[in-house]
């Protein structure tokens, strides 16, 4: 069976939200926390999440999860593909797909 890893991005400002996103309840868990969840209840590994805006908050979250975090450093000024790119490029060498 081929490993299937999987990349969030969440690194966005979430301006049109108003409200930062990954960090919003969602159940018992936050956002990013039940996205996390789900990746790993359909055995995704390894999983990366990459972060930016408000990104040590999100870490500490995500902390003890087990995921990958990588910081997009140019979150203000990238797209989200940038950030997509990032997280591939961390886990490629990982996994069979993403």
């Amino acid at each position: 069976m081929k490993r299937t890893g999987a990349v969030i991005a969440a690194a966005g400002l979430s301006s049109r939200m108003g409200a930062f996103k990954p960090l919003l309840p969602f159940g018992e868990f936050s956002v990013a926390g039940h996205l996390v969840a789900m990746l790993k209840a359909e055995h995704a590994d390894p999983i990366a999440v990459v972060t930016g805006f408000r990104g040590e908050e999100l870490e500490r979250e995500l902390a003890d999860s087990g995921v990958l975090l990588i910081r997009n450093e140019h979150y203000e000024t990238s797209e989200m593909m940038d950030s997509l790119r990032l997280g591939f490029g961390a886990i490629a060498e990982l996994c069979d797909q993403i």
